[in-house]
């Protein structure tokens, strides 16, 4: 036997495992377990369960991700999962101002808000207001229930054009309703993940709110489906114009740009693009600056979106909207992208 695990053993399991989870800290422990129990399978643990996975994370052999992997891939979880869907609520209609819009109850992303204030981001959609006009082109990657799409589609009227994305198939069926409803024949509805490659891609669903996941990941995880991925390249190809492009996509925002190479270089279209530096590191494996610079070395002036919807002074260049966020304290924020002329 080691003889540092000897000297080990004569430590007290308590302090043993406090020094472990220290040193260790990407090591689960019972602390974990009972919270995976709770926030993931809702209930209190079973003395069967607990005692599977208290060996392995009393050894230490046990990382926070693979408990929450098993959890996450159990029949239990998928189980419950299937029964929230069969329980799902039908759609609420909402009256805005200028349209109604179908939304699900459960829906705490977005849903929630418009339901509550029959609005969505007033900021953006002053810029929608500001950029488009009558017959003009909009493009929403990220549709989620599509109350941009719908707002554009009143702003371009019967002459215009939206096109929306969305890898949910829950929101392209509301969205699809909503249109019909409204009779808006102008909008077109795709039920796609957009990145930058055409393809398949996983999809992972947060309350109507999901990401774009790697396809390893979708194969027996609950919550998790396969989707057709496209580009704005190919999918926009035959389009004779586009105004404005609306990219929300949970962090996936340069995976869609490296994709759109031709719609740029073709069209310039003023840009909305969400900017999270967190999530973009997760999706799109890249750092901070890597979006604006993208922007940047294209030829685009940046602004931060405030909440009154006008656009700070454009920055011109990466460290001015780095800087800028810093300033007013925030990791996420709407930025406007226009071509320099």
């Amino acid at each position: 036997m080691n003889p540092h695990w000897k000297l080990t053993r004569l430590i007290p399991f308590p302090l043993r495992w406090r020094l472990w989870t220290l040193l260790r800290p990407e090591r689960a422990t019972p602390r974990d377990l009972r919270a995976a129990y709770r926030l993931i399978l809702g209930r209190v643990p079973d003395r069967e369960g607990w005692n599977t996975f208290l060996p392995a994370i009393r050894s230490g052999s046990m990382s926070v991700r693979q408990l929450a992997r098993c959890f996450l891939n159990g029949a239990e979880f998928r189980a419950r999962l299937d029964a929230d869907l069969r329980s799902r609520p039908d759609p609420v209609r909402v009256e805005t101002d200028r349209f109604a819009i179908l939304v699900s109850p459960p829906d705490t992303a977005i849903g929630k808000a418009i339901i509550e204030t029959r609005r969505y981001e007033p900021h953006v959609a002053r810029v929608l207001d500001e950029r488009l006009r009558a017959g003009g082109a909009f493009v929403d990657v990220g549709c989620n229930v599509g109350y941009f799409s719908l707002y554009a589609a009143r702003v371009v009227g019967a002459e215009g054009r939206v096109t929306a994305f969305d890898p949910n198939p829950a929101n392209c069926e509301l969205l699809t309703a909503s249109a019909a409803l409204n009779s808006m024949d102008n909008i077109e509805v795709v039920h796609a993940a957009v990145t930058d490659r055409p393809g398949r891609v996983g999809y992972e669903d947060i309350d109507g709110n999901g990401r774009i996941v790697d396809l390893d990941r979708v194969r027996g995880g609950a919550g998790r489906v396969e989707v057709e991925a496209v580009t704005l390249d190919r999918a926009l190809a035959e389009h004779a114009r586009i105004d404005l492009v609306k990219i929300d996509t949970e962090g996936a925002e340069l995976l869609v740009l490296r994709g759109a190479e031709a719609v740029l270089a073709r069209h310039a279209p003023d840009l909305v693009v969400e900017f999270s530096p967190t999530a973009l590191g997760q999706v799109s494996g890249a750092d901070a600056r890597a979006l604006p610079e993208f922007l940047h070395a294209r030829g685009y002036r940046m602004a931060i979106v405030g909440e009154d919807g006008r656009a700070a002074r454009p920055a011109d260049g990466p460290d001015a909207i780095l800087s800028a966020m810093r300033r007013i304290r925030t990791d996420h924020a709407d930025l406007l992208a226009v071509r320099r002329r």
